[in-house]
C-alpha cells in the first residue's frame, strides 16, 4: 500500500512539476504589436490546430516573433533570424492587408514551417535552413526573382486552420 501511494504521489508530483515548467517556459509566440497578439489569442481560442502548433513550439527551444506588415513578395514568410544558447529565433511576417480569418490561416501555415524548423535541430543558420527545405520542400520562384520553399504539410495546415475558423461567430 505504501508503495502504491508513493508511486501515485511521485506521478502526481512529476505531473505538477511538468505543468509548472510548461507555465514558466517563455511564450513561443511574441510580438510588439498588441493588436496582432489579440488576433492570435482569438485564433488560439478557436483553432485546435493553432493550439497544437503553439504547444509543439512551446516544447522546443524556438522563439517566434510575429510581425504584421505589407509583405512585398508573398503574403507570409518565415525566416531564421538567429541561434544561440540552444535557442533558435524565427521571424514570421504576415501580410496585414488580409482579413482576420485568412491572417490566422496564414499564421497556421507559417507556424507549420516553424515546427518543421523546430524538429530539425541541425538548422542553425541560413545554409542549414536552405538544406532542410531542399530536402523536405518544393522550390518556388518569387515575384521578386528570389527563391522560396513550400511544403505540402504547411499548405494543408493553413487550410485546416481556415476550415476550423470559417463560420465561427467573431
Amino acid at each position: 500500500m505504501l508503495i502504491v501511494l508513493f508511486i501515485c504521489g511521485h506521478t502526481a508530483g512529476a505531473a505538477a512539476a511538468k505543468a509548472a515548467k510548461r507555465e514558466s517556459a517563455p511564450p513561443p509566440l511574441r510580438s510588439f504589436d498588441r493588436q496582432l497578439m489579440e488576433i492570435v489569442e482569438q485564433g488560439l481560442a478557436r483553432s485546435a490546430t493553432l493550439r497544437k502548433l503553439e504547444d509543439h513550439l512551446r516544447r522546443s527551444q524556438i522563439v517566434v516573433y510575429l510581425v504584421a506588415r505589407e509583405v512585398p513578395s508573398a503574403v507570409g514568410r518565415t525566416r531564421l533570424i538567429g541561434a544561440g544558447g540552444g535557442w533558435r529565433y524565427l521571424l514570421i511576417d504576415l501580410d496585414d492587408r488580409l482579413p482576420r480569418i485568412e491572417l490566422l490561416a496564414l499564421l497556421g501555415h507559417e507556424l507549420q514551417h516553424a515546427v518543421e524548423i523546430a524538429d530539425s535541430a541541425d538548422v542553425v543558420d541560413q545554409s542549414s535552413l536552405v538544406a532542410l527545405y531542399q530536402r523536405i520542400g518544393m522550390e518556388q520562384k518569387e515575384r521578386s526573382g528570389g527563391v522560396a520553399f513550400e511544403t505540402r504539410h504547411a499548405i494543408e495546415t493553413g487550410q485546416r486552420v481556415f476550415s476550423e475558423l470559417v463560420g465561427l461567430n467573431w
